[in-house]
């Protein structure tokens, strides 16, 4: 459904024995349906938007550059939002987290410029006419 060439995962060695699993999807307008499906029920999601080539977005090499620098693990794993927008100003105008809650809430913290946000504020916009739920912090 998201197509062979929108998509690169790799399992990476951890230094303690255990491995991590990372992958990049690339939304397009024929797979976003299902991306957006899974988007909010996955358990540790991040992203960001970029125009940058595939090629350079879906190989290791980015994966293992993904663990290096933006992500934090201890016992859980933490995707640093500002740092990847930091770190990925080359590629990317906006970065994001979605954090589940146990109560069944989600929490998106998005971190773009000023000129990007109405974009983002106008998505959702759309997003509650279809009377799901937004808010804005």
């Amino acid at each position: 459904m998201i197509g062979k060439d929108h998509f690169k995962e790799a399992e990476i060695e951890l230094s303690d024995g255990r491995s991590l699993f990372l992958g990049v999807v690339g939304v397009t307008k024929s797979n976003l349906d299902y991306c957006v499906n899974r988007l909010f029920t996955s358990l540790f999601t991040f992203g960001f938007h970029t125009e940058a080539s595939s090629d350079s977005l879906y190989n290791d090499r980015f994966l293992i550059k993904i663990k290096d620098e933006f992500l934090e693990l201890t016992d859980m794993r933490y995707f640093n939002p500002l740092k990847a927008y930091i770190g990925l100003r080359d590629k990317s105008q906006m970065s994001f987290r979605i954090t589940l809650h146990g109560n069944n809430d989600q929490s998106l913290d998005l971190l773009t410029s000023k000129a990007e946000a109405n974009y983002y504020l106008d998505l959702g916009r759309d997003y509650r006419e279809q009377e799901k739920e937004v808010i804005y912090n």
